[in-house]
């Protein structure tokens, strides 16, 4: 079996410590021997918003300044570990793209056939997050990996035995285990 390939998440939780505490979470992700850190970010929470058709301010905390996107990235260089960054709204794609040797697609956005088609013109790797019974649309190129979109999601609703379907899986889990779990289940 090769080397998995793992991606640890600080989404905007370093928002609170500012650039700091990102900078220490890309070196704790490091580590703990992950291979990514990744963040989240939107230019726009109100066209995110409406994207997502939830109110506004459930979106606020993801409209971080740019301009910390070439500084995450310079962190991330720095320390030896891949710089990755979700996007939610199609004018973000060619923002980030600079930035990120592959993609990760939530599962909310994967079901979008142009959004993803969006991102191929950039000829970099696509990870999408799928969500068992959900219909994604038919397009080559991309890489699904296991989700379920329930925050958070206990043991039992996991359904890692899934993950035999797909290349990976996104763990919105409370146990640590999950993860070791989901890899003998055959996430890479």
């Amino acid at each position: 079996m090769s080397r998995v390939f793992v991606i640890g998440e600080l989404a905007c939780t370093w928002l609170h410590g500012g650039l700091e505490a990102a900078y220490r979470g890309i070196r704790a992700i490091k580590e703990a021997g992950a291979d990514a850190a990744k963040f989240q970010w939107t230019s726009d929470p109100e066209a995110m918003s409406m994207r997502r058709g939830v109110a506004r301010d459930k979106y606020t905390r993801l409209g971080w300044s740019a301009d910390a996107l070439p500084l995450l990235k310079a962190e991330c260089d720095r320390v030896g570990i891949e710089f990755m960054c979700t996007v939610f709204i199609p004018k973000d794609i060619a923002l980030i793209a600079p930035y990120v040797s592959r993609f990760k697609v939530s599962a909310f956005e994967g079901t979008d056939e142009e959004f993803l088609r969006a991102h191929l013109i950039y000829g970099k790797p696509i990870i999408v997050s799928v969500n068992p019974g959900k219909r994604y649309p038919d397009v080559s190129g991309l890489t699904p990996i296991h989700c379920v979109s329930q925050y958070p999601c206990g043991d039992a609703d996991l359904r890692i035995g899934l993950v035999r379907q797909c290349y990976g899986f996104s763990d919105h889990g409370m146990n640590t285990m999950s993860g070791a779990v989901s890899v003998g289940a055959g996430a890479q």
